[in-house]
């Protein structure tokens, strides 16, 4: 059996995580922030980003492993933290908050970390190769040596056979992790000007300036505030540029859908009307802005759009203008809310 996550639902879940995150971090008197689209959605949209269904959260290196035991300690029974620690096949270098009985790939919160950089510029670049050379170890033992950043690499046989048996008998995976720990623990954090997340595989972006995280501000989400930090339309910039220009429709992840086991949703299928006095990206938004968008029969699409309308997963159904009118398509599919469907959303 399986189950189909709105996002309307995963944001609802993760919302319910973070306040029990950030309560308990709080009361253990540990450093967090939110992150990437996080604080995007924090300072652009108040919550959320309405398309997104992911959550970001830095902590320092040196707490991460006091944060998982923590949170394994402190969280209610219905979540669980996914490492490597604990699951043999988990593959990356950052822990993962899920549902329990779920794939923490199909829903998570990202346990991101920072850790001290040297001031030299060489020592930085010297240190970003150390740690992508561990982190491209670990990800070539734990999926598949042939991966395609090393094919180019090791693109003849008798490379790929010479790596695969340096990785089997000279790198074992706990002396990959091991190394790796010990470079991320190198340069106290408390002294550095600057920090990186190693995982970060943009160079450029990987080197932040510490003064963005110093200092935290209380900030609404949803129905409740989270810390984030005190510069983040600083770090917003840095990261992505001029934040505050929406992605166009290929930049964003429309109509969340997360398939894993569980029981399947009782649905019913809701008509929205395209708004003509819209443009076609107003229309889209409205759609993920719906709470109970699951099902929908997009209806009354003009023909040129409807191959960008199959895309979005959250839309059971395209309907091309001119095919039906509007009172032909209320009877023909059952209504539950007939105000979304007459009204286009609004």
């Amino acid at each position: 059996m399986f189950r189909t996550f709105t996002l309307s639902e995963v944001h609802d879940i993760a919302l319910d995580l973070l306040k029990n995150v950030d309560k308990i971090l709080r009361e253990e008197k540990i450093w967090y922030s939110l992150t990437y689209g996080s604080v995007l959605g924090a300072i652009r949209h108040n919550g959320f980003v309405p398309w997104d269904g992911d959550v970001d959260m830095y902590v320092y290196y040196k707490d991460l492993d006091r944060v998982v035991a923590v949170l394994r300690e402190k969280l209610p029974e219905k979540y669980y933290i996914d490492y490597f620690d604990i699951n043999s096949k988990y593959s990356h270098f950052f822990p993962r908050i899920s549902l329990t009985g779920y794939d923490s790939k199909n829903f998570h919160i990202d346990l991101f970390y920072l850790v001290g950089l040297p001031n030299d510029k060489k020592e930085q670049v010297k240190f970003f190769k150390q740690t992508q050379f561990y982190i491209n170890l670990l990800n070539a033992k734990k999926r598949d040596y042939n991966t395609k950043y090393l094919q180019n690499i090791y693109s003849k046989f008798y490379k790929r056979a010479i790596f695969k048996f340096f990785l089997k008998h000279f790198m074992p995976e706990e002396k990959i992790k091991a190394k790796y720990k010990e470079l991320c623990l190198k340069y106290p954090i408390e002294d550095a000007k600057y920090v990186n997340f190693p995982i970060e595989p943009d160079f450029r972006k990987s080197i932040i300036d510490k003064s963005y995280f110093e200092n935290e501000r209380i900030c609404d989400f949803e129905d409740i505030t989270l810390s984030i930090p005190e510069k983040s339309e600083e770090f917003m910039t840095f990261h992505y540029g001029d934040y505050k220009q929406y992605p166009n429709l290929k930049g964003r992840n429309l109509g969340f859908n997360s398939i894993v086991e569980g029981s399947p949703l009782d649905r019913k299928r809701v008509l929205f009307t395209y708004n003509e006095e819209k443009t076609f990206e107003e229309n889209v938004f409205d759609i993920i802005n719906l709470k109970n968008y699951d099902n929908l029969v997009f209806c009354l699409v003009p023909k040129k759009y409807k191959p960008f309308i199959q895309q979005l997963r959250c839309v059971d159904d395209v309907i091309e203008k001119d095919r039906y009118s509007q009172e032909e398509l209320f009877r023909i599919y059952e209504i539950e809310n007939p105000e979304i469907g007459s009204e286009g959303g609004n």
